[in-house]
């Protein structure tokens, strides 16, 4: 939805119809990102949610603020041409990961969310993080 969205706002039009897109990809955002730090804390132990969680934002900002530069740079392109591309290949990869297994998501979030000790029942490891990591 948020791919096909961005493409749109590319396409001739309106404001009117740029600020509902926006707001569509906004909505589908929030979504997004509701169900990834709930899967993410549901999931990881509780003594490395602090730690976990904070790679997660430090990597999310930094990816952010990198593919802005990187598309600051495509688009000496076209804008037209570069949103467009970006939000068909959005769409491309979405529907990718649907059809190779994404129909599935949905069961596994649900057996995530309803057992969120199952962390905690991992075999112990030394890892990186300390004990009881990988």
């Amino acid at each position: 939805m948020q791919g096909a969205a961005w493409a749109a706002m590319f396409l001739p039009g309106n404001a009117l119809f740029g600020a509902v897109l926006l707001g569509g990809m906004r909505a589908a955002s929030g979504v997004i990102i509701a169900l990834d730090s709930t899967i993410l804390l549901s999931t990881v132990p509780e003594r490395l949610r602090g730690r976990i969680t904070s790679l997660h934002l430090t990597t999310y900002g930094g990816v952010s603020r990198l593919s802005l530069a990187v598309f600051g740079g495509i688009l000496a392109v076209g804008t037209r041409a570069v949103g467009l591309t970006t939000g068909v290949v959005s769409v491309v990869v979405g529907a990718a990961w649907w059809f190779t297994g994404g129909r599935g998501a949905g069961a596994l979030y649900q057996r995530a969310l309803a057992s969120p000790d199952a962390a905690e029942a991992a075999p112990a490891a030394t890892g990186p993080l300390g004990k009881g990591t990988p």
